[in-house]
């Protein structure tokens, strides 16, 4: 019988397969940190290492460097979602609204039906009060992730008595439920 050989590991699954990723979630902050960034210099090509790398700086205080390196791996992967979405998020935690706006927006027209974007974008209205400006992410939302959006519905709702924004949003999707 020939040898049949295997296609080459993607960068990302290469990181996966490495022995030190799955030691990740068994540590510490920042032990998972200190060895995330030598993952990141293991496997410079692997979006799914600065994702991870990404991640856990954000979660040890350093949303600023959490930032650079989400930019980062956008330079070497300019379509994943996952990396807009999380420097979005990143950015969001650091009062730059407009800029994780943005970076959501970049994610849901690269995979529209991630409704994640779309629930972070309109989330990111409502909580400023800018009911009007998230229809056009819940009406998204409402195509990616029915049950999501349903339970945004539901605070429409609830508010609609006190909020006449909220009542506007809550009217505009009645109708289409």
């Amino acid at each position: 019988l020939a040898r049949e050989e295997s296609a080459p590991l993607t960068p990302d699954d290469a990181f996966l397969a490495d022995p030190d990723s799955g030691r990740i979630k068994r540590l510490d902050d920042k032990a998972a940190l200190a060895l995330t960034r030598i993952l990141v210099v293991r496997h410079p090509k692997a979006p799914l290492a600065y994702l991870s790398l990404g991640y856990m700086l954000d979660i040890n205080g350093l949303p600023a460097d959490a930032e650079v390196t989400f930019r980062n791996g956008l330079k070497i992967a300019p379509e994943d979602p996952d990396l807009w979405i999380s420097l979005g998020t990143s950015l969001n935690k650091r009062d730059k609204v407009s800029d994780a706006r943005k970076c959501w927006s970049r994610a849901g027209a690269i995979h529209p039906a991630n409704g994640q974007s779309w629930k972070l974008l309109a989330s990111s209205y409502i909580i400023s009060g800018e009911y009007r400006a998230a229809i056009p992410s819940l009406e998204k939302l409402r195509l990616a992730d029915r049950a999501t959006f349903d339970r945004f519905y539901d605070l429409f709702r609830v508010h609609r008595f006190d909020n006449p924004d909220a009542k506007e949003l809550y009217d505009h999707f009645k109708t289409l439920r």
